[in-house]
């Protein structure tokens, strides 16, 4: 059967999503500055795909159980909302607010993602866990405050970006709960789920793309950028989403997003690392916030919450 994912323990996938995602951050917001949100995303996710099927070719993996007309509509739903979609929203919403506020927003997905996974897998919501939740939040304004307090809300631009940033996140966690139900309960691996995922989701992209001759319009753009798409396409694309995957599988979206709030963490030591980035007191208070707050996500549930017992009970 050769490598598989079960041979890698869940706190050391937890840690290389965490480091690969961090390093993400340095890239995107280039690539979106130099290319069309949508060819962006299918090359990204086209890569990625192709990494994917060489991955799985010549790991030997199992291919069971068979795709049938269903799950491959599901599979193209997922990758729409996982990377397409999601991206694409994301990636516009750049456009208008800070990156800051961005990554701000993006870790409330821990909010919508533990709300669906009470309605749909009735998965309690317990005191340690949305505390944790709160305190994961606390810290990423706090981190990204200057950027919250410099932006006019008011203005429509800023709006726009909020409601896309908002949307984005939304979809995102969708696609973490419409993956549990494929890799959870009809069994599929991680590696075939992402995989067939992000075919779907980079073959949309660039039959877009081909209508609108974008790859010719960008070609020298792309060939100036090889060395970053591919980065981002096989280890902040393929790489990533199948440890997200097979994470979700074994703890579940709701813990898994909160990778998403630990993420800032690594992406600001690499800044101090690489670009001068100075720690602050509201910064050393934002890290400190976060980690107290992946403690209490990781302490036993057995204390959940009774809320709105007419629907959630």
């Amino acid at each position: 059967m050769g490598f598989t994912m079960q041979k890698i323990s869940t706190p050391l996938l937890f840690l290389m999503s965490f480091l690969i995602a961090s390093s993400g951050w340095i890239l995107v917001p280039e690539q979106v500055k130099q290319l069309p949100e949508i060819l962006a995303i299918s090359v990204r996710f086209s890569i990625g795909a192709l990494f994917l099927m060489a991955w799985d070719y010549f790991t030997n993996q199992d291919i069971t159980p068979k795709l049938n007309y269903k799950l491959h509509l599901m599979l193209f739903t997922n990758g729409l909302l996982s990377f397409f979609l999601n991206y694409y929203l994301n990636y516009k919403a750049a456009l208008y607010i800070p990156s800051g506020l961005i990554v701000v927003i993006l870790s409330l997905i821990v909010i919508p993602t533990m709300i669906l996974e009470r309605f749909f897998y009735k998965k309690p919501i317990t005191a340690p866990t949305l505390s944790g939740c709160v305190l994961g939040l606390l810290g990423i304004s706090l981190l990204f405050f200057k950027d919250i307090l410099a932006l006019q809300f008011l203005s429509l631009e800023a709006l726009y970006g909020i409601v896309l940033a908002f949307l984005s996140t939304l979809l995102s966690s969708l696609g973490y709960l419409l993956s549990k139900r494929l890799g959870g309960e009809m069994g599929l691996s991680s590696l075939k789920l992402c995989k067939y995922s992000m075919i779907y989701a980079g073959g949309f992209g660039s039959l877009l793309c081909l209508l609108n001759q974008d790859y010719i319009t960008y070609s020298a753009t792309l060939l100036q950028n090889t060395l970053p798409m591919l980065y981002l396409g096989v280890l902040v694309s393929a790489v990533i989403f199948v440890f997200i995957m097979e994470l979700i599988k074994r703890v579940g979206p709701t813990n898994t997003s909160y990778l998403w709030t630990f993420t800032p963490i690594g992406a600001i030591f690499l800044s101090y690392l690489f670009e001068d980035f100075k720690i602050t007191l509201s910064s050393f208070l934002g890290i400190t916030c976060i980690l107290v707050g992946g403690v209490l996500f990781k302490i036993p549930q057995t204390n959940p919450l009774k809320l709105n017992k007419g629907r959630f009970a």
